[in-house]
């Protein structure tokens, strides 16, 4: 949880995007309950927030149905 509340100050970025639902539900998605898979999606996160949508699955305008979905209302 510091990790994702720190992003927004740490990544080089719009501050407002990292600090989304649907970026921060992304890097949860893709670490899959790994720590290790965590780390990576915080890094691809960093590098270009895009990859990390497109990687996860909420890239396109149905994101919020998709969140629904995998992570519940």
């Amino acid at each position: 949880m510091r990790v994702l509340g720190e992003l927004p100050d740490t990544a080089a970025y719009d501050p407002e995007v990292f600090g989304s639902e649907r970026l921060q539900a992304a890097i949860v998605l893709l670490a899959q309950g790994s720590v290790h898979r965590f780390r990576d999606a915080v890094r691809l996160a960093r590098r270009d927030w895009r990859h990390l949508l497109v990687a996860a699955g909420p890239a396109h305008e149905d994101w919020p149905e998709e969140l629904n979905v995998e992570l519940g209302p």
